[in-house]
């Protein structure tokens, strides 16, 4: 191969490298919006962006002694749903009893 053939290849070479650039480079400046939009609150000064999460769903499976812990514990609640208004009118009652 000739040094001609070899100054002409590096030519070509190199055309074809720099006209890769320039295209490379007018990509690169397109007006291509690549950004993600989110919403963002203001929290004194700072801007905080805001999530709306999904909700979590979490099973939790009970062994015996924690279902029966669990049944005694609804029984005395209810119990007292139940008998807190009487106590709270009787110690009403008591307290009008001492008084007079």
């Amino acid at each position: 191969m000739s040094y001609q053939h070899k100054v002409i290849i590096l030519k070509l070479i190199l055309s074809i490298a720099l006209t890769s650039a320039i295209n490379l480079k007018a990509f690169a400046q397109r007006n291509v919006n690549d950004t993600l939009q989110t919403y963002a609150v203001v929290y004194e000064g700072d801007t905080i962006e805001a999530k709306t999460l999904e909700p979590l769903l979490l099973k939790a499976w009970y062994n015996a002694a924690q279902m029966s812990a669990n049944a005694k514990w609804t029984r005395l609640r209810n119990a007292i749903y139940v008998t807190y208004p009487f106590a709270k009118r009787a110690g009403k009652v008591i307290n009008e009893l001492n008084v007079g």
